[in-house]
């Protein structure tokens, strides 16, 4: 008896130092759009923020929430009866906005529990949500109108996480993705930028077309190696129709972010194109946004225990 009360006691131990170890996750963002009000200013837990005004004017006018119409392609979410389009072309009124939008920046950013939307919308802030080593992002995203035909374009900012150091490059993670000018093939390349000197680096690739107007995930997990800005800070892993992480992922790299800070800080899904424009409707949907402290995923449990699942705090 003695020996069994000791045992219990023992793995009892275990499993409370896993689920505070840093492979413990927790999902403190899923976000769908279904509770969309009409207005992203009375939307209760509209995922996108910004502490500045005219920032968030921005947003507002280069996105619209939207469910299945004829003036924006007939097209679903991904789930649910809701998602986010967005546009970036700043000449042509895009028939899903009602409008020409206003900028290639969205502006919009999550995570980041700005002054915008005033008395609504999701007010978490990475900075003190995250107490993992490691984040991890994961989203659905589909392309719209011209992707496939576009020329002259440069790397698209598909997704930038920014540290509590600043928005600089030296402060942020970028994920470039490569778009038209025939990159629209089957294996879709995108690079982890390294701002340290080392820069594009290695050509990665996606492992599907990217931009066949389909839904498709992509899963982001960043640790953060070190807090003092030291060589080495940050290593990126991403998947691709993988939303699980069951498969290797299709891009990962360690690089340095000399300005990064001592914590994750906000994200922007997609950003702009290094300085060119889109000439036609180029437009991108979203949906079913998470965020997780630490890794959704049994394989980063540590090695001395097996066989236990993932807890999740809603």
């Amino acid at each position: 008896m003695k020996k069994i009360l000791v045992l219990s006691l023992v793995l009892s131990a275990i499993i409370c130092v896993v689920c505070y170890s840093p492979g413990y996750a927790q999902r403190i963002i899923a976000y769908g759009f279904e509770d969309w009000s009409g207005n992203e200013n009375t939307t209760p837990g509209y995922v996108f923020s910004s502490s500045n005004v005219d920032y968030w004017t921005i947003h507002a006018n280069s996105n619209q929430v939207q469910t299945q119409s004829a003036s924006c392609g007939n097209r679903t979410a991904h789930s649910g009866r809701h998602y986010i389009h967005r546009q970036f072309n700043t000449s042509i009124t895009d028939p899903c906005l009602g409008r020409v939008a206003p900028s290639i920046n969205d502006h919009g950013l999550v995570g980041f529990g700005g002054t915008y939307p005033m008395s609504y919308g999701n007010k978490i802030n990475l900075s003190s949500a995250i107490t993992s080593d490691t984040m991890t992002v994961r989203y659905w995203f589909r392309v719209t109108d011209t992707w496939k035909t576009q020329t002259g374009l440069g790397l698209c900012k598909f997704f930038r996480l920014y540290g509590t150091g600043g928005s600089t490059d030296p402060a942020s993670l970028i994920v470039h993705m490569a778009t038209g000018g025939g990159t629209s093939n089957t294996n879709t390349r995108f690079y982890i930028y390294d701002p340290s000197g080392a820069g594009f680096g290695t050509l990665f690739y996606s492992g599907v077309d990217l931009q066949d107007g389909n839904w498709h995930s992509i899963t982001i997990a960043v640790r953060l190696n070190n807090r003092t800005n030291a060589a080495g800070n940050i290593t990126a892993r991403v998947w691709f129709d993988d939303w699980d992480m069951t498969g290797s992922p299709r891009g990962e790299r360690t690089i340095t972010c000399s300005s990064f800070g001592s914590n994750f800080y906000t994200f922007a899904l997609t950003q702009n194109w290094s300085a060119t424009y889109p000439a036609s409707l180029m437009g991108m949907d979203f949906d079913d946004i998470e965020v997780w402290n630490g890794l959704p995923s049994a394989s980063d449990r540590p090695s001395m225990v097996t066989g236990l699942r993932v807890t999740e705090a809603q």
